[in-house]
């Protein structure tokens, strides 16, 4: 969001008043909100909201005459970002699925696919950190600010406790233009925008220090391939509900090990979003975690029965990233007709969709029907010459990349003919390797070893090289 005057005010956020302060431009997620004052200038001020991926932007003028306009902010520079994350010591793809509860404990994936970066310089510490919510601070904190700018220092100016600064008392109607940020914004710019450093609240909330603190450890983790979002490495539908305990505190560290931003939402609950103020950090229902970051937050246990804990991307909500908060008390009688089982399967639908390929020498149709796990597939392949083969198989996902899988080959036996079909049972293994290479090794009835190999080259938006190869033995084993 961005004002191209005014001298605009944030007095709440999430429906709380906060310290007044004064900014210009600022990054707020789905399902947040922020309530601004606006002085309408000698002129017409614009105010533009941009997608964050600068895919599209609205805006609204106020007033007459000269336009003070607003900043529509650029696409990223993907090539700079990569080069950028070239730079850092980092490890990409947790699994949205982990095959190993046990050993993929949420403190290995956070140790072994977290960014260690230090904001000052472009590198991040996220290794061997330790936190404390109990005073409210964290005291890794250092290590999280982006000291190069403090994310909204530039544009903003915290006002006093009556309300305005002295800096500003008797100029706040005679600037029809505040200052402004740089007209730049590139990547490096951009992510000093992801904190909430800027955010003060009216008064101390912090809790009190004998008050016993559940601390929770949730890595937000996903698969872009096949749009399955988590925590943990595990899907809402894979996991038990979080218990906690009334007169408790729940302290919570969200640690975004995925490329995307997650506004994370709880239902019935305000929480403490611990940054730089300390005992005045804010009060929020949503809270943004920017893409390999960590926020920290905290509520007191007050309510009683099950609250929803998710992501606000509702594509993320619907692909598994959620979870259930739920008290040592009994249901409210008026959710008997919502279970909370009905809430969890619903992030495990089964999805379907179709492909098809028509080239100059064969033509190639795939149809798949999938959930979190489980897969329904079919392909055919033919040409003009009546030559044919088709595979009908369910597939069981180990993990984000291993699959097994059991189905019905057929293929016609005489070339340039479908008068004669061979058809058998198979049995195989799929994996989805590194540098993105498809790999199927399977064995029929008939004990003929088969081997695919294939790979997708994008080499434009909408243009890519594609590339197969199959290997199978056409004789039993042995003859």
């Amino acid at each position: 969001m961005d004002f191209g005057g005014g001298n605009p005010m944030l007095v709440s956020s999430d429906g709380v008043d906060v310290q007044p302060v004064s900014k210009s431009r600022f990054l707020f997620g789905i399902a947040e909100t922020y309530d601004v004052i606006v002085t309408i200038p000698e002129g017409t001020i614009e105010i533009t909201a941009t997608a964050q991926d600068g895919s599209g932007h609205t805006s609204i003028q106020l007033g007459n005459g000269t336009l003070y306009p607003a900043k529509r902010i650029d696409r990223p520079d993907k090539v700079a970002m990569m080069k950028q994350m070239a730079r850092m010591d980092m490890k990409m793809g947790a699994p949205a699925m982990v095959g190993n509860k046990k050993k993929n404990t949420p403190e290995v994936l956070m140790q072994k696919y977290g960014m260690k970066m230090n904001m000052k310089d472009g590198e991040m510490k996220m290794g061997n950190d330790k936190m404390s919510m109990k005073d409210g601070k964290m005291n890794d904190q250092m290590d999280m600010k982006m000291d190069d700018t403090m994310g909204m220092k530039k544009d903003s100016m915290s006002m006093s406790h009556n309300g305005a600064s002295n800096k500003m008392e008797g100029h706040m109607h005679n600037m029809p233009m505040m200052q402004k940020d740089s007209t730049s914004f590139d990547y490096e710019e951009r992510k000093t925008y992801f904190n909430y450093d800027f955010l003060e609240a009216k008064e101390k909330t912090e809790f009190k220090a004998d008050l016993p603190v559940n601390e929770v450890l949730l890595n937000l983790t996903g698969n872009m391939n096949r749009y399955v979002w988590s925590m943990n490495g595990v899907p809402l539908s894979e996991t038990d509900k979080i218990n906690i305990k009334g007169g408790e505190v729940t302290g919570i560290t969200l640690n975004n090990l995925t490329m995307m931003h997650h506004p994370m939402h709880l239902h019935g609950h305000y929480f403490r979003v611990i940054n730089e103020k300390g005992e005045r950090s804010p009060l929020k229902h949503t809270v943004n975690v920017p893409p390999m970051q960590k926020v920290i937050i905290e509520f007191y246990n007050e309510e009683y029965g099950d609250w929803f804990f998710h992501c606000h991307v509702l594509y993320h909500m619907m692909g598994g990233m959620a979870r259930v908060f739920s008290y040592d008390t009994p249901r409210d009688d008026r959710m008997k007709d919502y279970p909370v089982q009905k809430l969890i399967d619903e992030t495990d639908h089964y999805y379907s969709w179709g492909l098809a390929r028509a080239g100059s020498n064969f033509n190639e149709l795939f149809l798949t029907s999938s959930n979190i796990r489980n897969e329904f597939g079919l392909r055919a392949e033919f040409d003009y010459d009546q030559n044919l083969e088709a595979e009908i198989s369910y597939n069981r996902y180990l993990n984000d990349w291993v699959r097994v899988y059991a189905g019905v080959n057929t293929e016609t036996s005489t070339p340039d003919s479908y008068d004669t079909f061979n058809t058998v049972g198979l049995v195989g293994v799929k994996y989805f390797t590194p540098y993105r290479f498809n790999v199927d090794v399977s064995m029929d009835h008939q004990l003929r070893p088969r081997i695919r190999l294939d790979r997708e080259l994008l080499i434009f938006p909408r243009i890519f090289l594609g590339r197969r190869i199959r290997i199978q033995s056409r004789f039993w084993m042995g003859q």
